[in-house]
């Protein structure tokens, strides 16, 4: 295992501040000089013990001076620990009246908890001697341990004996098995006529591999079906998922108890022997977890049946709206050469997302510095004036700060910042605002992940997949404008940029739902929008569209397509949008008297 940890001297860190003991903080020896950590303090490492690492690179260290005390502690750990057994003095086989009525209470038999190895003992608890039941742990006919417990629910082990599934020996040659979370819902469910049932030995907090592990080829080696019979409330929950996962939900059932009751135990109390039983045969299987089967989606699938595929939502600029719809939890990148004017491209949808839709958004954009900089041209935009006294009036100024305050956001990431970090402060903004677009613009702010042995477009690919997730777990929609790699014939021709040109990896196509990239006309000064990808077709078509920048409001507007006589297409501009979207939604672009059913999306 030393193989794995990095030796280094404590004189070789840069520790802040003068302890000698407990967790400290250091600059890496081995990222320290990228210029994009700066000099920041990335490893933790613990003097006590020798052990740190660099949140960083991902390098583990290990402390020489602390070397010799981890290889003794190593040859320690590594020797069978020899558990004690417990004493089987003082165990008594009859209860008192007290310990009587309380087995009664909850439903349980005494003659048979008895001579299922629950006696009676005398324990102190709180220095104080007090009469309790004894649940033995046996195997075969040694017993290994025991559990203690007071009709109040204290309870305690013995020491130093080994913590092993409770009733074992009950799935023996067992081809299913049933595990509860007790030791009292066990007894209940041997009590129902289900002798072959285990219980955890330390409840929701059980160590699977350590207590279970021992039994894998053994007791557990003929199992193909096991019953998870544990509590209803949420580390019951969280036990069952740990018992799924330790024997593979693949071969796993859930037994669900009654409303109203917690355990095995509890229905035995309010409902009896036969109601377990019937709890037993309705058990259902085990999720997957991380599969999805169509039983899971079948409401949303009848959905679409009944009431089709509804499109996605447009801005109302003409071409655009028959090429692109949008949708929540999807993901858009756009890409161009420099001065194609993707970032003000990126501003107008979102600000066309917002006034329409009420999409409010999160905005990652170092490039946009200083940030009032950036609100300036969003209120420009969404106002159609100029942002200073002489033009735009107080009230209106006002206005348009309080409106800005209320739908967009940004992330500070002066210099770059890692995905994960980035898409932690959108999280925040969506769980207290209820943000839903995320905007990173321009991609190459991301500080790639220091992974041993992987190159840019690995790196590239890991920070995607991270936010398709996001964009699909939080439900937002995402944007991506993204640069192309520098031509090879720059200067020499016009041709345009595709999806794989974009720098770094091809992943930027593979994992977007829309892929655009744009293109800068000069000599009719318009901006061509290629859609080069769709993912499904409520969301649109692939094609082209031109599309006219207004360097007077910042807005895009849609064009005419008209042809001349030697078929050459002419874009006339449609009327320009002068209006303060404030106070006014965003005019639809339409051609005069153009159908309806021409604007409907081809299906």
């Amino acid at each position: 295992m030393s193989e794995q940890y990095e030796r280094i001297s404590i004189s070789k860190l840069e520790i802040k501040g003068s302890r000698e003991s407990g967790q400290v903080r250091s600059t890496c020896p081995h990222c320290r000089d990228y210029k994009q950590h700066g000099n920041a303090a990335c490893v933790s490492i613990n003097l006590d013990t020798g052990f740190g690492q660099c949140f960083k690179c991902g390098t583990k260290f290990l402390l020489e001076e602390r070397v010799q005390k981890w290889q003794q502690h190593k040859r320690s750990f590594g020797k069978k620990k020899n558990y004690k057994r417990p004493s089987e003095q003082g165990l008594e086989k009859a209860y008192n009246g007290t310990l009587v009525d309380y087995v009664l209470k909850r439903g349980l038999d005494p003659q048979q908890c008895l001579s299922h190895g629950i006696f009676m003992a005398k324990r102190k608890f709180s220095g104080i001697e007090r009469d309790c039941l004894a649940f033995a742990f046996y195997e075969g006919s040694q017993i290994i341990n025991i559990q203690y417990k007071t009709t109040d629910k204290q309870f305690s082990f013995e020491a130093d004996c080994e913590l092993i599934p409770y009733g074992i020996d009950n799935v023996l040659g067992c081809d299913e098995m049933i595990i509860t979370e007790g030791l009292f819902d066990a007894e209940a469910m041997i009590e129902a006529g289900f002798p072959n049932t285990v219980s955890v030995p330390n409840g929701a907090g059980t160590d699977f591999k350590r207590s279970f592990e021992r039994f894998k080829y053994s007791h557990f080696a003929d199992i193909k079906t096991v019953y998870i019979a544990g509590d209803n409330d949420e580390e019951g929950l969280k036990c069952r998922e740990n018992i799924a996962a330790y024997f593979g939900e693949a071969r796993c059932k859930q037994v669900e108890w009654p409303d109203d009751c917690k355990d095995a135990n509890d229905v035995m109390m309010k409902y009896g022997k036969e109601r377990i039983g019937e709890c037993i045969k309705s058990a259902k299987d085990c999720p997957i977890k991380g599969a999805i089967t169509l039983q899971d989606i079948n409401e949303r699938l009848d959905v679409i049946y009944e009431e089709g595929l509804k499109p996605g939502l447009t801005i109302g600029v003409q071409g655009l709206d028959h090429l692109v719809r949008f949708e929540l939890g999807r993901i858009m990148v756009i890409s161009g050469y420099p001065g194609t004017g993707k970032s003000s491209f990126e501003d107008f949808l979102i600000l066309c997302l917002a006034r329409q839709h009420g999409w409010k958004t999160a905005i990652f954009t170092p490039e946009k510095y200083p940030t009032e900089l950036h609100y300036m041209e969003l209120a420009e935009m969404l106002t159609a004036k100029k942002f200073y006294k002489g033009e735009m009036p107080t009230a209106m100024m006002q206005h348009a700060e309080k409106w800005l305050s209320e739908n967009v956001y940004h992330i500070d990431g002066e210099g770059g910042a890692a995905i994960d970090d980035i898409l932690h402060v959108a999280l925040q903004l969506k769980q207290r605002y209820g943000i839903n677009v995320f905007a990173l613009d321009p991609f190459n702010y991301v500080d790639l992940p220091m992974i041993a042995g992987a190159n840019d477009t690995q790196k590239i690919s890991d920070v995607l997949k991270k936010i398709v997730a996001f964009a699909h777990q939080q439900h937002v929609f995402v944007i991506v404008v993204a640069h192309p790699k520098k031509p090879d014939d720059i200067g020499k021709t016009e041709k345009a940029a595709s999806l794989y040109d974009i720098a770094g990896s091809a992943d930027f196509y593979n994992k977007c739902d829309y892929g655009i990239i744009l293109n800068r006309d000069k000599v009719r000064d318009l901006t061509f929008v290629n859609v080069l990808k769709i993912r499904f077709r409520h969301l649109g078509q692939t094609g082209k569209c031109a599309l006219k920048f207004d360097r007077k409001t910042g807005r895009f507007v849609g064009c005419k397509e008209t042809t001349d006589e030697k078929n050459d297409i002419i874009y006339t501009p449609l009327q320009y949008d002068y209006d303060n979207w404030i106070n006014k939604l965003p005019t639809v672009q339409k051609l005069p008297f153009e159908g309806e059913e021409e604007d409907a999306m081809p299906f």
